[in-house]
């Protein structure tokens, strides 16, 4: 398994799983529970951005500039999703 591109997807496959069962646990409606999606959302968002639009070989710019915008809309959401 050398090829980074069918590791990313195995990993957004366990990433999907997992929120699915956060999702169904006890802890529904918690903010612990909105943090945790919240935060597998953005890792989503992250390896999507990075592995498969190729962001990794851009501009620092870009880069920083994604990542802030990841964690300020994960960041938005989550929050607002609580109360």
């Amino acid at each position: 398994m050398k090829n980074p591109l069918l590791i990313s997807l195995l990993i957004l496959l366990g990433l999907t799983m997992l929120t699915a069962i956060i999702a169904n646990l006890e802890a529904q409606g918690t903010m612990l529970a909105a943090i945790c999606i919240m935060a597998i959302a953005a890792a989503k968002f992250l390896i999507v951005a990075y592995q498969f639009m190729e962001l990794k070989i851009a501009h620092a710019f870009w880069k920083t500039t994604v990542f802030f915008f990841c964690i300020l809309v994960a960041g938005i959401v989550g929050f607002f999703s609580v109360v």
